[in-house]
């Protein structure tokens, strides 16, 4: 374009240069702006016109806050926070979800056994990794008693504060305590008990009536208090997770929050104030996951796909091909990958699983033999594709799982050679089969998957095929070098739940994973 506009003489003329200049010009600060206003699309895919609510507990109040006001920073979307102890916010939630509320986004309590609860009620849904920390014994900093067992601390009668089970704290030091007969002894020796485990913080340091109490260990060192760790307390690290609401109004931008929460970018923040950060997948505002998926699945996972794209606020591309061709591409990026594979049959995992994490089976389906309707050859078994006059097709064993399976069969039958003379049709694909199969009446026959003939009309029949290897298992794993492990782990769970299993067996599959 600017050559042409440059050697016209019609219409540009030497007097004509300097508006020639501010034009380029112009389009240069047009094109930078665009560019900028791409970037910055690119980058924030969240609206700043949302807002979310978070319900945090009091002991995480300090790490939270302070990553939650980074992230409005960035993304111009509003943070507010909300804390209390981890059962007091459960009830909140719980009683949200009896009146049909959507009220908070997402919940952070002090202790995944909380989660545990809310996800077996259904009340949360998603969950990424956060920190951990543990508890200790803590005294006010210049108190220099001795104290190495919980029997020292009811021998000496120290005056002790405790937080109820309804705190995290609290739940933790009866659920570590139980085992040794503990807890009760404890209660009963508690001058005072907290609701909230910064209160017993605070009582600890400031109150002339409490000496000691059994707290967080990030709590005691944000209040610096003096820590004793006792050995009946070993057993007690808590996990925490922030869980999307399952009533949520706006889970793409609530969950973009949740893996700014868990990114190793942030973790440098709970380091800050001492906790131990399991840190999440790579920090982006639109991850895009790569996966491989054997074509015989497209139909059954393809609606769930694009469902968790929309969920996620993420970009998923997805592959789809014979698995002898996936496999090959796998092998031939040995650097990378595709952050998942899911397979058309379990053996083709068995090729590449060095490279990913342990596979988890999906659904399965079998191998038929498709015929005209009446079947006029009188195909019975796969013997008798070596019969003279037969004609039949198959596909590629180099680039599919059909075609690998079916010709290992017709070896093990030791019928392979004589197959081969009627074999006259041969497709990378067995989409590509069927067409040929539906285009051709010179095909008599054609090895297919159950699940390829959900949408055939009545003018075929299947005959089954009794051999062990007709029964192909698709399972689904997690390359070992993906830059989003946890967000692949979600779409596999997604991929296992109950409504995308209704699709595999509406897609002709039988259910293998386990809900």
């Amino acid at each position: 374009m600017a050559k042409k506009i440059n050697t016209d003489k019609n219409l540009f003329q030497h007097s004509q240069q300097h508006g020639l200049r501010n034009f380029f010009i112009s389009v240069i600060v047009v094109f930078v702006l665009g560019l900028a206003i791409f970037k910055m699309n690119d980058e924030n895919t969240v609206s700043q016109d949302d807002e979310l609510l978070v319900y945090c507990a009091a002991g995480i109040r300090m790490p939270i806050k302070e990553i939650c006001q980074n992230y409005e920073n960035e993304t111009g979307v509003k943070v507010q926070i909300e804390y209390g102890s981890s059962g007091e916010l459960e009830s909140k939630i719980q009683q949200d979800a009896q009146f049909n509320k959507s009220r908070t986004d997402l919940y952070i309590p002090a202790d995944n056994s909380f989660t545990d609860r809310t996800l077996a009620k259904k009340l949360s849904a998603e969950q990424l990794p956060l920190a951990s920390f543990r508890l200790v014994l803590a005294l006010k900093k210049d108190d220099p008693i001795k104290i190495n067992s919980f029997d020292d601390l009811f021998k000496k009668n120290i005056k002790l504060a405790i937080c109820n089970e309804r705190a995290g704290a609290g739940k933790k030091t009866k659920d570590t305590l139980m085992p040794h007969e503990l807890w009760d002894k404890l209660k009963a020796n508690a001058k005072v008990i907290h609701s909230k485990v910064t209160e017993c913080a605070a009582s600890i340091k400031s109150s002339q009536d409490i000496r000691a109490g059994i707290i967080w260990d990030t709590t005691a060192k944000q209040f610096d208090l003096r820590i004793i760790d006792l050995e009946e307390l070993n057993n007690s690290r808590a996990e925490i997770s922030v869980n999307l609401i399952s009533n949520n109004a706006k889970p793409s931008t609530a969950l973009h929050l949740a893996r700014y929460l868990s990114a190793p970018e942030s973790a440098h923040i709970f380091e800050k104030y001492a906790f131990t950060p399991n840190s999440g997948d790579s920090w982006a505002s639109q991850p895009a996951l790569n996966l491989y998926c054997g074509g015989v699945n497209k139909n059954a996972v393809s609606k769930t796909i694009k469902e968790f794209e929309e969920r996620e606020g993420v970009k998923i591309s997805t592959s789809y091909a014979g698995c002898g061709t996936l496999v090959a591409s796998i092998k031939a990026d040995s650097l990378q990958g595709p952050d998942g594979f899911m397979t058309c049959d379990a053996s083709y995992y068995d090729k590449v699983k060095n490279d990913f994490i342990a596979a988890k089976d999906v659904s399965s389906t079998e191998i038929v033999i498709l015929v005209r309707k009446g079947n006029p050859k009188n195909i019975k078994a796969l013997s008798d594709l070596q019969n003279e006059g037969i004609k039949f097709g198959t596909t590629n064993p180099k680039k599919s799982t059909l075609g690998y399976l079916s010709w290992k069969m017709l070896r093990e039958l030791k019928i392979e050679e004589q197959a081969k003379q009627n074999a006259i049709v041969t497709t990378p694909t067995a989409h590509e089969l069927l067409t040929a199969f539906s285009a051709h009446d010179k095909l008599d026959a054609a090895l297919v998957y159950t699940a390829n003939c959900a949408l055939l009309n009545q003018e075929y029949e299947l005959i089954p095929i009794q051999h062990p290897l007709a029964t192909a298992i698709q399972n689904i794993s997690i390359n070992k070098k993906s830059k989003y492990p946890l967000l692949m782990g979600r779409l596999i769970r997604t991929l296992k739940s109950d409504k995308s299993r209704q699709r595999f067996l509406k897609a002709g599959f039988q259910w293998q994973g386990e809900l």
